[in-house]
């Protein structure tokens, strides 16, 4: 997934962003990513465990995981880090086999490779249904969530295990009780250090968000909202997607985006205008992709 003809302009407040991009070659007017103001998100998570099946044990998970393995790629900056990991993720199927809906059930603690495993159960989201699912799996006649695993190993390593980041629960629940309105934020985010360091960060966004070929061919657009929680250092402690986009491939793309600029820390540390105090910042972004 290659990015090109990245363009867009930039907003000196904490939630004004825009992010560009467009498949390879650029044919016609780009579909663009672009933030919107805010509206209250319910936060999505995965059903409880005892209501998503194990896609390992039964012939018909099997093969779902086997059609996302097919689609699955290794993300280059990911290899170029040696990140290797076990992505776990939740799949919504209708009773006719389509797949509805897909969020990160356990990370990787790798970003990059979580949004890889959520983009490749986008593409075969649009390659279209599966086999219905067996009356025998699930309850009633209502959808049925999947746990499929995403493994990513590099070659010649031993099987790789989970590596969750480390939080404090502070940390971890600073996108749990998030519900798309911002977070409570000082006078800080009025100085002009402050805009400067969130421009980079936005510019480094921008050169890595790029609009699903998938979706393009579908003329599908799509809205996301994430949390994201930065250490002092700058580095990216979590990103949680708030609300899904409506399609994995979208979800991906933004999970993917975060995790190369994360790997690439290009954008420094908070400024030091942000109170010693704190000792991380949650952000939202809110990304809609459309259409000119």
């Amino acid at each position: 997934m290659g990015k090109s003809c990245i363009g867009g302009r930039r907003f000196g407040i904490l939630l004004g962003l825009t992010l560009a991009g467009a498949i390879s070659g650029c044919a016609g007017p780009a579909p663009q990513a672009i933030a919107r103001p805010h509206t209250n998100a319910e936060i999505e998570n995965c059903p409880a465990a005892d209501s998503v099946l194990p896609a390992m044990d039964s012939d018909y998970g099997r093969e779902l995981v086997r059609q996302i393995r097919k689609l699955t790629f290794y993300p280059q900056s990911a290899l170029s880090f040696d990140q290797s990991g076990v992505v776990q993720i939740c799949v919504e199927l209708s009773r006719a086999g389509g797949i509805q809906k897909a969020l990160v059930r356990t990370s990787s603690g790798h970003l990059v490779l979580d949004g890889a495993a959520l983009y490749a159960v986008g593409r075969a989201k649009a390659g279209g249904n599966l086999d219905p699912v067996p009356d025998e799996l699930g309850i009633g006649t209502g959808n049925v969530w999947f746990a499929v695993p995403v493994t990513f190993r590099i070659t010649g390593e031993d099987a790789p295990g989970m590596a969750p980041a480390v939080l404090t629960e502070e940390q971890d629940h600073a996108c749990t009780t998030f519900t798309g309105q911002p977070p409570p934020i000082g006078p800080y985010v009025q100085s002009r250090e402050f805009h400067e360091y969130v421009n980079r960060l936005l510019d480094e966004i921008q050169k890595q968000v790029v609009f699903p070929p998938d979706a393009v061919a579908q003329h599908e657009e799509g809205s996301a909202y994430v949390c994201l929680v930065l250490k002092r250092d700058g580095h990216i402690l979590k990103a949680k997607i708030q609300r899904s986009a409506g399609d994995p491939l979208f979800d991906g793309v933004v999970l993917m985006a975060l995790g190369a600029v994360d790997l690439r820390a290009e954008t420094g540390p908070l400024p030091s205008v942000v109170p010693g105090t704190l000792p991380f910042l949650a952000v939202a972004l809110p990304v809609n992709w459309q259409f000119p």
